[in-house]
């Protein structure tokens, strides 16, 4: 986890990495754009296209508190 105080980490991870604005998906979610699963879905893609070509994986996620453990996750892929 990064906390960015110049604000120049993201641009930084744009190039460096696979970077996914997950704010937007949040923000999409909350609004009533888009459902949980789409927004899931977007951070399991750039994950497999992440490995696929060996780069770091980043989820920008600004100023949105995200919770990873109870709203962010779904029991659809089960670890087993």
């Amino acid at each position: 986890m990064i906390f960015d105080q110049s604000g120049a980490v993201n641009v930084y991870f744009g190039h460096k990495a696979t970077m996914k604005d997950f704010h937007k998906e949040v923000i999409a979610v909350t609004i009533g754009k888009k459902t949980k699963s789409d927004a899931l879905e977007v951070i399991r893609k750039g994950i497999v296209y992440s490995m696929k070509i060996g780069t770091t994986f980043c989820l920008h996620v600004d100023k949105t508190f995200p919770d990873f453990c109870k709203m962010w996750t779904s029991m659809d892929c089960p670890l087993d």
